[in-house]
């Protein structure tokens, strides 16, 4: 195999491994929308499904190419394609969870006497260049310890990452999805976006 082909196949598997995260994180912002009746989230979650559809076009073409230039087999292709069918339907069944937000159903007693009493948050924020959180790691700022929100995931230059790790660097106007204790959310708020 070239180096040419091996980068077809490489980037058919880091659509994939894209998919799978995204489909991961929309699971946890759908139900995060429910769970604090945020519109907002519910609307992150239908634009990441969307985007979610034209990945598994682009992956299921680039796959058909790489066969075609005999860079993959049709059994691996077929897997890889399974698999981002599946992350997919993964995807499409959060929307189903975060239109209950957007549709605004009303809830179940009992679901939103949970919400209630739940002590945590999940906040959605877009970072300030003023921010003394901008320019750092999450390793550096130890956010969890500090502030006890921790990091879900960041939106940069239109694209979600869920790979937030301790090496990731936080850069002024990153729209962050944070989830922690109602009371942590105040100061994180107030570090993101100092007035």
């Amino acid at each position: 195999m070239t180096d040419v082909d091996a980068a077809r196949v490489k980037e058919v598997e880091d659509i994939l491994l894209e998919m799978k995260d995204t489909s991961e994180m929309m699971v946890d912002l759908a139900y995060s929308s429910v769970f604090y009746d945020s519109e907002g989230i519910a609307h992150e979650v239908q634009e990441l499904e969307e985007e979610m559809g034209e990945q598994l076009t682009l992956l299921q073409r680039r796959s058909l190419e790489a066969v075609q230039a005999g860079e993959l087999d049709i059994d691996h292709a077929l897997i890889l394609i399974r698999v981002a069918q599946a992350a997919e339907v993964i995807a499409n069944s959060a929307l189903e969870i975060a239109d209950v937000v957007l549709r605004d159903v009303e809830l179940h007693p009992i679901l939103s006497q949970a919400i209630q009493d739940s002590d945590s948050s999940i906040t959605k924020v877009r970072l300030q260049a003023q921010s003394p959180l901008c320019g750092q790691s999450l390793r550096e700022l130890e956010l969890e310890t500090e502030t006890g929100m921790r990091i879900l995931c960041v939106k940069r230059q239109g694209r979600w990452n869920s790979r937030v790790d301790g090496a990731f660097v936080l850069e002024a106007d990153d729209l962050l999805i944070a989830t922690g204790p109602l009371e942590a959310e105040e100061e994180f708020l107030s570090q993101a976006a100092p007035n």
